[in-house]
Order: structure tokens, then C-alpha cells, then sequence
């Protein structure tokens, strides 16, 4: 079953989160309004539970404490017993239980140890249930906010220039989207000073985790970097397919991937020279070009020995008042393929011949890294001074230009800056590396890697990762697993060089302080910032390309450039793409599953525990004690035994739950007598009242028997003859024994 989020549909129902495991990691998702109907029910669920739990408590309590002999005990060990026998929940038995220790608590040597440890335990009982119907809701908080994607297009999008037209329409424009995107993304959520405006919450991690050194040495030939301390590398470290990326697999069938980036500013003595060139037949304009490798244009013969060129006379062109002053950045790449460095992949049809756009490298640039990704970036600043000198090794600007004044404030003047090079230029070494956790290296415990290479070198190095077809360990899974991980990283959204292409300036995190066409200060790191941010920007590129080869959008024209899963391991891998998603609650399926199944059997043992030791009792296997005054302390035994106590009533069913008396019997009233402002409860009346006349004095007979002088025993009781007056009201009351005459002779006379 699917529903259709804001964004990606999401599959309801059950599925497996194999972050916590086979067992644990079942997991019910559903809509939130269903989810709130569920964590409701639950909760009222527990509740229940622990109503019915508490009820087994007290029958246990009952029991445990019920005395075998049937001696007498004293009035503490009854209230007691009456409390577990009668109190519905466990919060009532402990108020109970605190009135029952306050009503004795001035009475001396009282035995009350069995309340205390009765009211420990039942208050224990009070809180779990309260804590447990609280926390029943945590069921949805446990699996978090992750669900499954349950895309209805699946596939990773390959650049191909076959036909240009749809290039420049469809792929073109959606990668630039998806860069830009991405490139938001990282401003927002990724970083110190993230701001997370526009929301942080759709990938399993909010940003892909990576360490910085910026103090790095230099990753080329010492002769190239203007420093050989003080450059930067960004390393992730070894990332999970499944925790970082959220393709839902189990541990066997991850992947481990690993990226780098070592970036440095390049001196360009050396490799620069100057010329003119005419455009157009116009007048001929300095040109300035730099020589890190040989250039392929855009003709099939021809190789042009420079790498790239910018005009070297913006100077004479500013203008404060230009609408579009802003930076230039271009990128070049060569990429790693096996021994050889190929130009930036791509190019395009020229009268049947490819001519790829890229450069090959010198090799000073491959003296450190044989097995990389070169890419060379070259940021310009057009017409557009710097307000302060700026002494960032890519940006510098220390030429002084003009001085700036403001007609229409009382401001100083400030002398403005230009960028010191034409077009200044930033080397980046880029290499990947894959595991397989599946897999040990030599040291037996970690997982088998390939070395640190380049994009197009995985393929060469990745077969001790991944067994043949001959091999026992083979696998079809993991290969297509590894298959469907690989295709989309070598998506263009992985390459610094193509988040460029399409970024241009805008990548850029120093166009901010623009103003009016003049450039703020900027720190002297700022190149390393704006290598954080790229970076940062290709990590997030990564997620958002997994997310939409689960889902791909609806994009017209965009299905030629799609490449679908080639088998049924790789269409499963489209299912099982996590995001994360509040419009959706997802709950832990086994804590359902746990509580449902536990719950009912606390509910049928409370209920099934009378009648199964009733049923013992029947057969003698069971304390006959206890058992009685378990039925007997039940508020309708009490109610039985207090009426059958002034003999109100003929009464049968002594050991059911609901006793009952004839029909027609007539039950005993309260007599309430004030005796020194103090409100004595007595049972009177009854079917054998009888009011008897004699000598003018109207004498109710009541059937209570009441012990003289304290003798417990049948002997010596006495009945007690009321006296009541023509208003009904008692008023004087004495004592008779059972054989008394005037009783004889009263019940004669009526």
C-alpha cells in the first residue's frame, strides 16, 4: 500500500528497518491521523493492562496472606484483606491502604508491617501502569520519523549527448535544478552557521558527517601550490550505504564508501603567458592564458597548448553602476581511468567525431596522486573591486584602484582593490574508495576496501570486493546492490568539476557581502570556506540522488536520459530508499506486536484466575480457607454476611459472585443513634421485627445479639428490645435473653 506524500509516496504498512535488526526493526507505518486514533487506543490499551495486572496482584496478595487455620486475626489483617480483595485499580488500592495506616496510626502496637509492604507493592504497581500509558506512545518515537519510499518510476539519470537538442532542454536545465538544490541545501543544513529554513528533514541524515584539515599539505608538485602548508582536505571517512544514505539493507549487502577532496591555490608564474587576440574583427583585447595541460577544443584537430584563458583588461571597464558586476569561475577536469588521465567526460558530436571538453593535466599535477580526479578552478572578479585588500591566496585583490566616496553621505573615502590575477586558479584532487563489510581485509576484522582512486579506476579494482559468478560466495544481490550504488555515484552530481559547470558563481559563498557592485571584506580562509561549502554541496548532491532514483520526478522528456534497474534485486533496492517524513508515524511493529500479546494474556489469566481456582477449590487441590475468604471479602459476600448477621433474609449462592435471597425477603435498615456527638451505624429491623404492644409502650424486637460482658461465645447473649416512640424514633432500648418471657409474651399478644 502507498500513500502520496508532499514530495515522494510513501509505502504503509509493515516493513523491516534493518538499523535495529530483523526483530526490532518491524515497523508499522501509517498516516498521522491513524496514528494519533492508535496511540490513543493504546494508551487507554495499558491502562487496562494494568487494571487487569492489579487485579492478579490482589488475588495472589489475597491468598499469600490468607491465614489456613481460621483463627481469629486481627482488624488490620481483615481491612487488608478487604482492600485487595475489593480495590479496582491499583491507585485506589493505594488510597486505601494510606486511609486504613491513618485510622490506626494512634493505636498502640498495632501490626500494620503487611500494609506497608502491601502499599509499597502497590504503589509500584500505580506507577508502572501510569508510566507504561505514558510511554505507550513512544512506540512511534522509537523507529523515529523514517519511512520507505514507494516510488512508481525508478532509475538513475546518465548523461548522454545523442541528441543535443533534449540535452540543452531536459538535462541540462533539471541537473542545474538539482545542483542548485543542493547547493541550498548545504547553505541550510550543513555546517556551523546553518539556519535550516528550509527544513533539514527529508534524507535519514541531515548532513553527510566529514572531517577538515586546514593545514594540509600540497597535493601536487611543490612547485605548484603558492603554499606547502595551510591547504585544505575534506576526507567523510568510511559512510554507510544504509545509515547515511538510507538504502535499507541488511549489514551483509552494504556498502561502505568513502570520498576525498585536497584542494590548494596554484602559482601561475610559469604557467602563464600573454597575447592579443582579435573577436570578431574588433580590436585586439590582452589575453591572458594559464598552462596546467593541454586543452582540448572544440575542434577535432585541434589541441591547443594552454588549459584555459580570460581577457586580461576588465579594469578598464568598470562601472559602479553595472547591473551584472559579479565573478566568473570555470572549471576544468581530467579523470583517473585505469593508467591514464582522460578529459572531463562528455563533449560533443562534431561532424561525426567526438571532442571531449577537459584538459590533460602536466605532470606536476599527478606527481601525488598517480590514481585521481584533477580539476582546476578558475575564479575571475570581472570589473568588480574590493572594498578592503584582500590577502585570501585564491581572491587576493592588493592592486589599489580608486577611491570611493558616497555624494550623497557624509562618508571618508575608501580606496577600492583589484584581484591581482586575471583569473586566478585552484587546484582539487578528488578519489573515492568502496568496502564491503561483508568482506574482511587481511587483518580479519576490517572490512575489504580498494585503494583511494579515481571515478573511472572503481571498476578496475573492485573485483576482489565482489566475487564472480563461478565463485561459491557469490552473491546476486550484493552485486547489484554494489551495481546500483556505483551507477548513481558517478552521477554528475558527484564531480566538483560538474557542480560548476552548472553553478557557476553562484556557488560562490562571497557573492553575499556583494554591494552595489563592489565586494566586501572577506576573511583569509575564504577559499577554504568556499571549498567547504562545495564539498558540502556534493555530499548533499549524493542524497538527493538516491532519494530520486527511488522516485524519479516528473520531469517532460527527462525518460530518455533515465536508466532503469536491470534486475529484480536492483528494482527491489527502489523500494527500499528511506527518507524522513512528519506527514507519516511510523511505530516499532514488534512493541505492538509485544504489548498486544502480553496485554491479552494478563487479561485472560485476571479473568480465567477465579473461576480456575474455584475450580481447584472443587477438587480439593485448593487452600479452602483462602478461597472462602476470598469470595467472602467480595462487597456482595459483605453485604450477605452483614444482613444474614441480623437474620434479614433467607440467602443462597454463599461462595458466587452475587449472592441472592428469596424472593419477598425484606433486608435490614441503618439505625443511626448520636451518643456523645458521635454516630453509631446498627442493623435493625429486618423481616422478624416485630412491634409489639404492651402496657401502652411500643417495642420493636430486633434480632441483634448483642455479647455480655464481653463473652464471645452463643452463651450469654442477649437480644436487644427497642422502644420506639409514635414518631418512630428510638428512645429508650434493653436487653433480654433469647428465652425471655416478655419476647414470648409479646410475639403472643401481636
Amino acid at each position: 500500500m502507498e500513500a502520496a506524500g508532499e514530495q515522494h509516496p510513501v509505502y504503509l504498512g509493515v516493513w523491516t528497518n534493518w538499523s535495529r535488526g530483523p526483530v526490532m526493526g518491524m515497523t508499522l507505518t501509517i498516516t498521522r491521523s491513524n496514528a494519533n486514533l492508535l496511540i490513543a487506543f493504546v494508551a487507554f490499551y495499558v491502562a487496562f493492562v494494568g487494571r487487569r495486572f492489579w487485579r492478579i496482584f490482589c488475588f495472589a496478595c489475597h491468598s499469600i496472606v490468607s491465614s489456613r487455620s481460621g483463627r481469629p486475626r486481627e482488624g488490620t489483617y481483615h481491612q487488608h484483606q478487604l482492600v485487595m480483595r475489593n480495590a479496582e485499580t491499583a491507585t485506589s488500592g493505594v488510597v486505601a491502604l494510606i486511609q486504613v495506616l491513618w485510622a490506626w496510626r494512634t493505636t498502640k502496637g498495632r501490626p500494620v508491617g503487611l500494609l506497608v509492604i502491601t502499599l509499597a507493592l502497590a504503589t509500584l504497581c500505580s506507577v508502572t501502569s501510569i508510566v507504561a500509558s505514558g510511554f505507550s506512545s513512544r512506540l512511534s518515537s522509537l523507529p523515529g520519523d523514517e519511512v520507505l519510499i514507494r516510488g512508481r518510476r525508478c532509475g538513475f539519470i546518465a548523461e548522454t549527448r545523442e541528441n543535443l537538442d533534449s540535452y540543452a532542454s531536459v538535462y541540462s536545465p533539471y541537473i542545474s535544478k538539482m545542483f542548485v538544490n543542493a547547493a541550498n541545501y548545504a547553505q541550510e543544513c550543513y555546517g556551523k552557521n546553518q539556519s535550516g529554513l528550509l527544513g533539514c528533514n527529508t534524507f535519514v541524515k541531515k548532513s553527510l558527517p566529514f572531517t577538515v584539515d586546514t593545514n594540509a599539505t600540497c597535493p601536487f608538485d611543490p612547485a605548484l601550490c603558492k603554499s606547502q602548508t595551510g591547504n585544505i582536505r575534506l576526507d567523510t571517512g568510511l559512510l554507510d550505504s544504509h545509515d547515511d544514505i538510507g538504502l535499507n539493507a541488511k549489514p551483509e549487502n552494504r556498502v561502505l564508501w568513502r570520498k576525498t577532496l585536497h584542494c590548494a591555490p596554484l602559482v601561475t608564474e610559469g604557467y602563464k603567458s600573454e597575447h592579443n587576440q582579435s573577436i570578431d574583427g574588433k580590436t585586439p583585447k590582452p589575453m591572458v592564458r594559464y598552462h596546467y595541460g593541454k586543452w582540448a577544443a572544440l575542434s577535432p584537430d585541434s589541441r591547443d597548448n594552454y588549459t584555459y584563458e580570460y581577457v586580461n583588461d576588465p579594469l578598464w571597464e568598470y562601472n559602479i553602476s553595472a547591473p551584472d558586476a559579479s565573478y566568473n569561475l570555470y572549471s576544468t577536469a581530467a579523470y583517473s581511468d585505469g593508467d591514464e588521465l582522460v578529459p572531463s567526460t562528455g563533449g560533443y558530436q562534431i561532424e561525426g567525431t567526438l571532442a571531449p571538453v577537459g584538459f590533460t593535466p602536466i605532470p606536476e599535477l599527478r606527481s601525488v596522486y598517480p590514481q585521481a580526479d584533477i580539476a582546476i578552478l578558475f575564479l575571475s572578479s570581472n570589473n568588480m573591486p574590493y572594498m578592503r585588500p584582500t590577502n585570501d591566496p585564491w581572491y587576493s585583490a592588493t592592486t589599489p584602484f580608486r577611491t570611493l566616496s558616497h555624494m550623497d553621505y557624509n562618508t571618508t573615502s575608501q580606496i577600492t582593490y583589484l584581484q591581482d590575477e586575471p583569473s586566478s586558479p585552484l587546484g582539487c584532487v578528488e578519489q573515492r574508495q568502496f568496502c564491503t563489510p561483508r568482506r574482511k581485509a587481511a587483518d580479519g576484522t576490517s572490512p575489504l576496501c580498494t585503494p583511494l582512486v579515481g571515478i573511472f579506476d572503481i571498476p578496475y579494482v573492485t573485483e576482489p570486493l565482489i566475487p564472480g559468478e563461478d565463485d561459491p560466495d557469490f552473491e546476486p544481490g550484493e552485486l547489484n546492490y554494489f551495481k546500483w550504488f556505483y551507477n548513481l555515484w558517478i552521477t554528475p552530481q558527484d564531480t566538483i568539476n560538474h557542480a560548476i559547470s552548472f553553478l557557476h558563481a553562484t556557488a560562490l559563498q562571497s557573492r553575499f557581502s556583494i554591494s552595489r557592485n563592489t565586494q566586501g571584506p572577506l576573511p583569509d580562509n575564504q577559499w577554504q570556506l568556499e571549498v567547504q561549502h562545495l564539498f558540502s554541496t556534493l555530499l548533499s548532491s549524493i542524497q538527493q540522488a538516491f532519494v530520486h532514483a527511488a522516485n524519479v520526478p516528473e520531469v517532460p522528456g527527462l525518460d530518455e536520459f533515465i536508466i532503469g534497474p536491470g534486475s529484480d534485486q536492483s528494482d527491489n533496492l527502489c523500494l527500499n530508499q528511506k527518507i524522513r517524513s512528519n506527514a507519516y508515524a511510523s511505530f516499532s511493529f514488534f512493541g505492538l506486536l509485544f504489548i498486544s500479546i502480553l496485554g491479552l494474556v494478563i487479561i485472560v489469566v485476571s479473568y480465567c484466575l477465579e473461576p480456575i481456582a474455584g475450580c481447584f477449590h472443587r477438587r480439593g487441590k485448593y487452600n479452602s480457607y483462602a478461597y472462602y475468604e476470598w469470595v467472602s471479602n467480595s462487597t456482595f459476600q459483605l453485604q450477605r454476611l452483614a444482613h444474614q448477621g441480623v437474620g434479614a433474609g433467607e440467602w443462597s449462592g454463599a461462595t458466587d459472585d452475587i449472592p441472592i435471597t428469596r424472593a419477598g425477603d425484606r433486608l435490614a435498615v441503618l439505625d443511626l443513634k448520636e451518643d456523645g456527638g458521635l454516630t453509631e451505624l446498627r442493623c435493625v429491623g429486618g423481616e422478624m421485627d416485630e412491634k409489639i404492644d404492651l402496657n401502652g409502650r411500643t417495642l420493636t424486637h430486633a434480632s441483634t445479639l448483642v455479647a455480655d460482658g464481653g463473652n464471645k461465645s452463643r452463651k450469654g447473649l442477649r437480644e436487644k428490645i427497642l422502644e420506639v416512640g409514635k414518631n418512630g424514633s428510638v428512645e429508650d432500648e434493653f436487653y433480654v435473653s433469647p428465652s425471655s418471657t416478655i419476647k414470648v409474651e409479646a410475639r403472643e399478644r401481636v
